[in-house]
């Protein structure tokens, strides 16, 4: 899981803002703390999928790898579901798309069941707030910073998903679930 240690900048981020959140007295304050750490967030699920793509690449050939690094040098926050679906794995071939699906229905109805929360829906909403947040200035309207961070962590599940269904599970099996 070469790409997980992106992950870090955005919790460490996040975990200083879980201590000292209690004691702010702002709700301002505390609404642009959320939108730092969506920023945060959003911004180290790009790093991820970008070195998922790139470690993809570089399992195949040495000359695709070195095109999809300079394809990717500038993700931009295109990593909605639709895109990771129809802009990457779809161009990569049905099956990892089809694996991808797979996977993410998998894990979806895990999570559902066991917390009563959607990874796509987190996913999607972590990315939503964001541009958001950043392009018009305003924190998620109903969500608190507890949320956020639920919907940060669960939408990492998505990630894992994108992984295991392009360099599989780390032990070579592409079609192993998570």
């Amino acid at each position: 899981m070469l790409y997980a240690k992106h992950y870090k900048m955005a919790d460490d981020v996040i975990d200083h803002t879980r201590t000292i959140a209690p004691t702010i007295v702002s709700p301002s304050l505390l609404s642009r703390y959320t939108g730092f750490s969506l920023l945060s967030g959003v911004c180290v699920y790009e790093l991820a999928i970008k070195t998922i793509l790139v470690e993809f690449a570089r399992q195949r050939d040495r000359v695709f790898c070195n095109f999809i690094e300079e394809s990717f040098k500038k993700l931009n926050a295109r990593i909605t579901l639709n895109h990771l679906k129809n802009d990457y794995l779809k161009k990569f071939g049905n099956n990892y798309l089809d694996l991808f699906i797979l996977l993410l229905d998998s894990r979806e109805m895990q999570i559902l069941n066991s917390e009563r929360k959607s990874i796509k829906n987190c996913y999607s909403n972590t990315i939503q707030w964001r541009h958001i947040f950043v392009h018009e200035g305003l924190p998620p309207q109903y969500a608190t910073f507890n949320e956020v961070v639920d919907s940060y962590e669960l939408g990492k599940n998505v990630i894992d998903c994108f992984a295991s269904a392009l360099i599989g599970s780390g032990i070579g099996n592409t079609w192993l679930l998570p």
